[in-house]
């Protein structure tokens, strides 16, 4: 197994220790939440939640990440006192071992943060031990109502009330998903997840 100290990533210290129930809660939503190894939320949790889920695109021909869309994120969040998130990496093979004590275990302390709803904390889970060892993580707040997923620096999926979300991008949650078409010039791997997840959440072909 591996034993790695998130500490050894300096700047990210501060956000690990999470108590043993946060921990529970966290791995437990990851099972709800995530759909095929964190390509996307999955679909009927977010029925289930009468939740609707916005996508922020990162173009790789861009030389720089336009962050407004995840600073809207937070500051709407700070704005319905949303005060806390929970940072969990994606990935996990529930399936295959569904009673394993999950990868996050393996790390002294565990490998899960406890972040202010800011793009400075949020930097320290892109930057840190999180993003090293995944490249992709959900962001949970305790309620489990709002959520975001960075899958790898090639899209963010927003989740939460759709008032909420079209609050965060300006615009309607179909409006968000609007260029993603079978013609879009997108890796095809990346456009084919994200094919899959317009599908599963109703927005249209």
């Amino acid at each position: 197994m591996i034993k790695a100290h998130p500490s050894a990533i300096p700047g990210d210290s501060d956000i690990y220790g999470a108590s043993p129930s946060v921990l529970s809660l966290v791995l437990n939503a990851r099972r709800l939440f995530d759909c095929n190894y964190g390509a996307r939320f999955d679909e009927n949790t977010v029925a289930r939640l009468g939740a609707v889920v916005g996508l922020l695109f990162h173009n790789a021909r861009v030389a720089e990440w336009d962050d407004s869309v995840l600073e809207s994120f937070f500051r709407q969040l700070t704005l319905i006192r949303v005060e806390k998130l929970y940072a969990i990496p994606t990935g996990y093979e529930y399936e295959r071992d569904s009673d394993a004590a999950m990868e996050i275990l393996d790390f002294k302390p565990p490998l899960l943060g406890s972040i202010n709803p800011t793009i400075d904390d949020f930097s320290k889970v892109r930057g840190g031990q999180i993003g090293l060892y995944s490249g992709s993580c959900f962001l949970f707040s305790p309620c489990l109502n709002f959520s975001l997923l960075d899958v790898n620096g090639q899209y963010t999926m927003i989740l939460g009330p759709r008032r909420f979300v079209d609050s965060v991008f300006g615009s309607t949650v179909s409006a968000t998903w609007s260029e993603i078409n079978p013609n879009s010039d997108i890796e095809p791997s990346i456009l084919s997840k994200l094919l899959d997840a317009k599908t599963a959440y109703d927005y249209g072909t």
